[in-house]
């Protein structure tokens, strides 16, 4: 017996020459995302604040809670009189979900809890690094320099926030090639070296052994 991560089969794109500086959530509109860490933390990045970034939240509530739950994180967004900084763009899809990613800086999941994360996944599909919560089973992204895995308060968002937002080109770049490196080893179908089913069927040693049993 063997255990093997979440393989996935996606297009796999190099960053954009010219990339903006806005930062994306993308998923449920749920409760368990705390998504307004997020918002409160754009309110205290300094960064951010005072350049053109801006966070889009790209998604769509699932049940009568989660349709509250929106309209709590709209509300706030006004109070913190941040209209200016953070868009709702609603559900979206294939490649026009991919193409948000590809012009994102940086992907942020401040969830509470994740069994895993496909939209992690699909960042890196796209070369673009992942702030991700403790909370989230994402250690890796720090273990390969891919992104953060950091505490979701908005304290902790905002201070990594201004890290990412202040890095040099160059930095900037090596983390983005990072994330693509770690998609392909560990998460790409096709590539990744756990993939102990792709051994079996392009193993011939293997293969006369299966045809004989």
């Amino acid at each position: 017996m063997f255990k093997q991560p979440n393989f996935i089969e996606t297009n796999v794109a190099d960053p954009p020459g010219a990339r903006s500086k806005d930062i994306v959530f993308l998923g449920i509109i749920g409760v368990i995302k705390k998504i307004e860490n997020l918002i409160q933390a754009v309110a205290l990045s300094k960064v951010l604040m005072n350049g053109t970034s801006r966070l889009n939240i790209v998604g769509a509530p699932r049940t009568v809670r989660d349709v509250g739950y929106m309209d709590s994180l709209v509300a706030l967004v006004k109070e913190l009189k941040l209209e200016d900084k953070v868009n709702f763009l609603g559900a979206k899809f294939e490649r026009e979900k991919e193409k948000i990613l590809n012009d994102s800086y940086v992907l942020v999941l401040p969830s509470a809890s994740e069994n895993f994360g496909n939209v992690v996944v699909e960042a890196m599909a796209q070369s673009t690094p992942v702030i991700a919560s403790t909370n989230t089973p994402w250690e890796i992204l720090h273990d390969y320099n891919a992104g953060w895995w950091v505490d979701n308060s908005p304290a902790s968002l905002a201070k990594t926030l201004d890290i990412a937002l202040s890095l040099e080109s160059a930095q900037y770049q090596a983390i983005c090639r990072n994330a693509q490196r770690l998609l392909k080893e560990k998460y790409l179908i096709d590539t990744s070296k756990d993939n102990h089913w792709l051994h079996i069927y392009t193993n011939d040693d293997v293969q006369k052994d299966c045809d004989l049993s």
